[in-house]
């Protein structure tokens, strides 16, 4: 009778020799065993490293909202309406409003162009005027604005409005010295997207310039 003895060395597999007078030796993983084991592991790797990236990447993209500060004039006129005309915030923004305001008699205002990068829609609820004070004041209470709660779906963009003046009057009555001043969207899952640029105010005077940041 001959009893074969094994040594079990993962990856490979148990397999014995039998020797001249009944002894047994064990045999190792082979180099093909070790190769298969190797792509057996990265193949796993990859895989988890796939559903990871795909995670984060839905998650990243499901509602990814941008928000930008404008400067310009609404008009009314009794042929064409009510019309806005925009501008980027720039260092010379003050120059180009008045230019603005030459050419298109109307009111000062700006504008928060919001845009959803993302897949998902969103929500939005509350536009407010944020000062380096910290200080808020809210703006949504205008007829040319959405109404609270207008979705913002994947893809497309917004535009929020105030009356320049009317944050004039708010540095005015809190502040002796010029103010930064940034536009904030409140969202429906309550993320705050403030605008990437500012404008600085000086109080009981016309506007001083701008800072993009």
């Amino acid at each position: 009778m001959y009893l074969a003895r094994y040594r079990c060395s993962p990856p490979g597999r148990l397999r014995g020799t039998r020797q001249a007078g009944g002894a047994a030796r064990a045999v190792g993983p082979s180099r093909m065993d070790w190769a298969a084991f190797g792509v057996g592991a990265a193949g796993v790797l990859l895989a988890a490293i796939s559903l990871t990236w795909q995670a984060v990447t839905f998650r990243l993209t499901g509602s990814r909202v941008t928000a930008h500060l404008r400067i310009g004039v609404i008009t009314a006129s009794p042929v064409s309406g009510q019309g806005i005309l925009t501008v980027p915030v720039m260092p010379d923004w003050a120059e180009r409003l008045a230019n603005l305001l030459h050419r298109y008699p109307g009111m000062a205002i700006l504008e928060l162009e919001a845009s959803n990068i993302g897949r998902l829609a969103v929500g939005m609820e509350d536009v407010k005027a944020l000062t380096d004070h910290g200080d808020r004041l809210s703006l949504t209470q205008w007829d040319a604005n959405l109404q609270r709660g207008t979705s913002l779906d994947g893809g497309h963009r917004a535009s929020w409005y105030s009356q320049l003046t009317l944050l004039q009057r708010f540095i005015d009555a809190r502040y002796r010295e010029p103010v930064k001043c940034w536009l904030e969207l409140t969202l429906g899952n309550g993320k705050k997207v403030r605008t990437r640029e500012c404008i600085v105010l000086e109080p009981q005077s016309p506007a001083m310039g701008a800072i993009v940041d």
